[in-house]
């Protein structure tokens, strides 16, 4: 699933974590928001593109998905730096 992903040229993520790989990836992603959590993750990582609720699945115009891949990229660079600290102080705590 990684090489295809690593491999295309956008993703149309319809779960959380294909975005997510998506952008690891650098790819153009249009998510399809199921939960708030992808919306609030969308929010925090500055994500500027298009994409669309699960609820109004139905209004979506096909045209609208390719037309967003020429601007739904967005660098999460600086967010895998901050990941490698996550567990930081659980490690001084079980290595000290």
């Amino acid at each position: 699933a990684l090489d295809v992903i690593a491999g295309s040229s956008f993703v149309v993520a319809t779960r959380f974590h294909a975005m997510i790989l998506g952008w690891v990836y650098n790819k153009p992603v249009f998510p399809i928001a199921y939960s708030n959590k992808m919306i609030n993750v969308m929010k925090d990582v500055g994500f500027k593109g298009s994409y669309v609720d699960f609820n109004d699945l139905n209004s979506l115009e096909p045209e609208e998905v390719f037309r967003s891949m020429e601007s739904n990229f967005v660098d999460i660079s600086q967010q895998i730096k901050s990941s490698e600290k996550q567990f930081q102080k659980l490690d001084e705590y079980l290595y000290t």
